[in-house]
């Protein structure tokens, strides 16, 4: 009787050590950040052109004072966006986030606006859908890193909107 259950034992270790050792499914996991290094209270956008109804969740607004920074956490600001290896973070985190548009509002009035298709090519101008517009780097061995985005005095340029 105790030859079974040791190798009852002895085979759920095995069964819980090799699902352990295969259950992940990504590399890395980042943060996105956006950084208003503005002088101005500037109002964010980040949504989806799209007027479907069913897509209004993925539209979130916020409020950045002058050189504050928003985290963009996955789950309550304790896990950070699964990248698999070979991906590029930044354009990874907006296609899982869903975004295709990016407004930044300085007093109620449109100043900058990003949209896609761009996610590559020189950095002539900060476009937030170019992922050379972005710093991203690892914090630690595990694989966990930030991605951020920063908008500067010269995006907020358009204007007579």
């Amino acid at each position: 009787m105790h030859t079974i259950i040791n190798k009852i034992v002895a085979f759920s270790f095995c069964l819980l050590v090799l699902v352990g050792c295969f259950s992940k499914k990504y590399d890395y996991a980042y943060e996105g950040i956006i950084h208003n290094a503005t002088g101005d209270t500037i109002k964010i956008v980040l949504g989806t052109k799209n007027t479907d109804i069913s897509q209004f969740g993925k539209i979130h607004t916020y409020t950045l004072l002058p050189n504050d920074t928003l985290w963009y956490y996955k789950d309550n600001h304790t896990q950070g966006y699964e990248i698999p290896e070979g991906m590029e973070p930044v354009q990874a985190w907006i296609n899982l986030c869903g975004w295709d548009s990016v407004m930044v509002f300085r007093n109620d009035t449109l100043k900058a606006l990003w949209s896609l298709p761009e996610f590559s090519g020189p950095c002539t101008e900060n476009s937030f859908f170019n992922t050379q517009s972005w710093r991203t780097w690892l914090f630690d061995e595990y694989g966990n890193g930030w991605m951020m985005f920063t908008i500067y005095p010269s995006d907020l340029k358009l204007s007579g909107h």
